[in-house]
């Protein structure tokens, strides 16, 4: 999870008590401004950092121009972004004068252990707060130092970009010339990290829910046949690696269309919606459950230690489903068919393992419903 920003930050001078390892320490929530401008400028920077998050689509875009203003402003040569997820900061974009080669000195940063001690991302993810260094060469614990000072690099800064109190981003700025942190510059920096913050957690939602509706069913909330398939390729990827047996049950609902025909469409819906929920709960948490069709589900089962585990798993599927469902004051019991394929006997990849589940599932049906048929390869 990102870091949380410490509650009751309030604006202080800095003495020893605000020092860490030589590095000044601002409060996250009123991040004083290095930017040297009048409060004209410093508003016209905000609304132009306003504009460019209202019309950009996507992260990436919106870090590059919000990074090529506040630098192109603040006087600075090099400029990296960064995006925090699950604590982690990860390099997103760069900007920096042209004159400079930054090569050397971004990938050591990218290659950096991000802490307190190593890399300006680290010490704002560890004070949620900005972090000012007037002078490199007398900071021998940043982790990039030695590229820094090949670019005759001097001052940096970072400062987190946050909302809610969760820091979802970190810009981190450098420049040649000496400066120290002037405490009476207007408190830009709170407001950028605020206004960007908002961005970013507001796009991360948008994505996080695009990502489901992409690899889940819309009715019944389970993984689709595209999320089945990835996870199966990883699951085959360390099968092959450590010779373990996967099995893939293609389960297929008995008449289901005659259901929809005598109680309509909306009680179709909720039996699917009912039958996806109990065969979540029946297997293991480690376990794939998709509807890969509108009456067809499947069953993605990983590690297991015999071939025959599979059939066990399809028996306790089947006493489980024998059971009615209770759906507005009616009982309705749900048939179905199991077709069984396991790797490796039956197939090396998902699509193979698949098109042998559904044609043992086809000859389930044929035998009469409410069977479970093992697909059998010829030798």
């Amino acid at each position: 999870m990102p870091r949380i920003l410490a509650p009751g930050h309030t604006v202080q001078a800095y003495d020893a008590t605000t020092m860490r390892h030589g590095i000044a320490m601002a409060p996250a929530r009123n991040i004083v401004a290095s930017i040297q401008a009048d409060s004209t400028l410093v508003l016209k920077l905000q609304y132009e950092i306003a504009t460019i998050l209202a019309r950009s689509g996507n992260i990436q875009a919106a870090l590059s121009e919000v990074l090529n203003k506040i630098a192109s402003s603040g006087g600075w040569d090099i400029g990296i972004a960064w995006i925090v997820n699950d604590g982690f900061p990860s390099y997103q974009c760069e900007w920096h004068k042209q004159s400079l080669d930054v090569s050397d000195f971004v990938d050591e940063s990218r290659s950096a252990s991000f802490n307190e001690d190593r890399g300006l991302p680290g010490a704002v993810l560890d004070s949620a707060a900005l972090v000012w260094i007037d002078d490199l060469r007398k900071d021998c614990r940043f982790s990039s130092r030695e590229a820094a000072l090949a670019l005759q690099l001097r001052n940096a800064m970072a400062f987190p970009l946050c909302c809610g109190g969760t820091i979802y981003g970190v810009i981190e700025l450098f420049r040649t010339s000496i400066n120290e942190l002037d405490r009476n510059a207007h408190n830009v920096f709170n407001a950028i990290s605020n206004d960007v913050g908002q961005f970013l957690q507001a796009r991360r939602m948008y994505e996080e829910r695009l990502e489901k509706s992409a690899l889940h069913d819309p009715l019944t909330g389970l993984a689709n046949r595209a999320l089945l398939v990835e996870r199966g390729n990883r699951a085959l990827l360390l099968a092959e690696r450590n010779g373990d047996n996967i099995a893939l049950l293609s389960i297929g609902l008995d008449f289901f269309t005659s259901i929809n025909d005598t109680y309509g469409y909306e009680v179709g819906d909720q039996l699917l919606t009912l039958f996806a929920e109990r065969l979540s709960v029946t297997v293991r948490a480690s376990d794939t459950v998709a509807r890969i069709e509108s009456d067809t589900f499947a069953v993605l089962i990983p590690r297991i230690d015999q071939a025959d585990t599979a059939l066990i798993v399809a028996q306790k599927i089947s006493g489980q489903m024998a059971m009615p469902f209770q759906l507005e004051g009616l009982d309705i019991v749900l048939g179905m068919s199991i077709g069984v394929s396991r790797y490796p006997q039956d197939g090396l990849d998902m699509p193979t393992l698949l098109h042998s589940a559904g044609e043992a599932l086809h000859k389930a049906k044929l035998a009469g419903r409410s069977n479970c048929v093992v697909c059998s390869k010829p030798e």
